[in-house]
């Protein structure tokens, strides 16, 4: 997984020389074979899709039960994993029972849109400390006009398909949605 992680970020890097991401580099370069495991509590990379329907201009968002704000679905990579975008597009169907797509990029590789470093604050109830995660978030197509299926995984406490214009009220979103030419 570290030589795919790789990859995308020397790819993301090129693209974006502007962002930095001293923890993820710093890992790169030391080449932490556990980059991706959810125990690393230096940080660890964690896979998000942002799911759009281009047609009705909208983007699906889950409410994180516990951080209480709107973002993507998403979560970490499990050991089944062959590739982030993989684990980006299993956690999309976990948390909100959509089926999705994947949008390519120029080398039909599954398109990484963005990759944001924050940290995640401790966590008595799941007994880990204050970490680093790595989101690398993968873009998706969905069809918002079908309905979302009751299905609520572990820490979301909804999910909805959300206005494209209404969603760009929050910062990672907007930011993100900036990369992409919409509509």
């Amino acid at each position: 997984m570290l030589t795919i992680i790789k990859n995308l970020f020397e790819l993301y890097t090129r693209l974006y020389p502007e962002e930095n991401f001293p923890v993820l580099s710093e890992q790169i370069v030391q080449e932490h074979r556990d980059i991706a495991v959810r125990t690393n509590f230096t940080g660890h990379v964690v896979a998000d899709g942002c799911v759009i329907d281009p047609k009705n201009k909208k983007i699906l968002l889950v409410y994180h039960a516990t951080h209480h704000h709107w973002q993507n679905p998403g979560g970490h990579i499990e050991l089944v994993d062959t590739h982030p975008a993989e684990a980006a597009q299993r956690e999309v169907l976990e948390e909100t029972g959509v089926r999705v797509n994947f949008v390519l990029d120029e080398n039909k590789q599954p398109l990484l849109l963005h990759i944001d470093s924050h940290i995640i604050p401790h966590s008595e109830k799941k007994q880990e400390p204050e970490h680093w995660h790595h989101a690398m978030t993968f873009l998706f197509l969905g069809d918002s006009t079908l309905p979302l299926p009751d299905n609520k995984d572990d820490g979301i406490a909804s999910c909805q398909w959300m206005d494209i214009p209404e969603a760009l009220q929050y910062e990672r979103i907007r930011t993100m949605l900036s990369k992409i030419q919409l509509f």
